[in-house]
């Protein structure tokens, strides 16, 4: 898990270092990727590759990457996972010079999740772990002036199918 989880976090720099945008948040769309929805920012510059759907405005960006498990999940797992999550968030935070700010355990999607909150130069980013049977859930959001609603917009909109 650790080695996809890595993949997922390199995945989720590479989108926020192409794309950035600021607040914004009026109205929402719907947006599918593989097994799930969310809701973007309907103003914002949509875009869409195999593993991630994203949006962006000038100073701001939220994503889901989904990436592949190697051995199923299960919650029951999930004390056994958040060390290896805390791990790989602050390995992430380091390789952008940066450092994790906050770790917690949320609720998304009706499931037991892992969201920290890095800190690199201006940029802030919040990513959360969503995990269910051979999928990753990455939801990432990003910005640099004050956290826009789309990052809650993305974390409460993020439903599994």
């Amino acid at each position: 898990m650790a080695a996809l989880a890595a993949g997922a976090l390199a995945v989720a720099g590479a989108l926020a270092l192409a794309g950035c945008g600021g607040g914004g948040g009026e109205k929402a769309v719907d947006v599918v990727g593989t097994g799930y929805v969310v809701s973007f920012p309907a103003g914002w510059e949509h875009r869409r590759t195999e593993l991630t759907r994203s949006a962006a405005d000038r100073t701001s960006l939220v994503s889901v990457t989904v990436l592949p498990l190697r051995k199923p999940y299960t919650p029951a797992l999930f004390p056994r996972v958040v060390p290896e999550l805390n791990v790989l968030a602050a390995d992430f935070a380091k390789r952008q010079q940066g450092s994790v700010t906050d770790a917690r355990t949320v609720v998304v999607a009706g499931r037991r999740s892992r969201q920290y909150d890095l800190l690199a130069g201006d940029s802030r980013e919040r990513v959360t772990f969503v995990l269910r049977g051979r999928r990753e859930f990455q939801l990432l959001c990003r910005w640099q002036r004050s956290e826009p609603p789309a990052c809650d917009l993305l974390t409460r909109s993020f439903r599994l199918r």
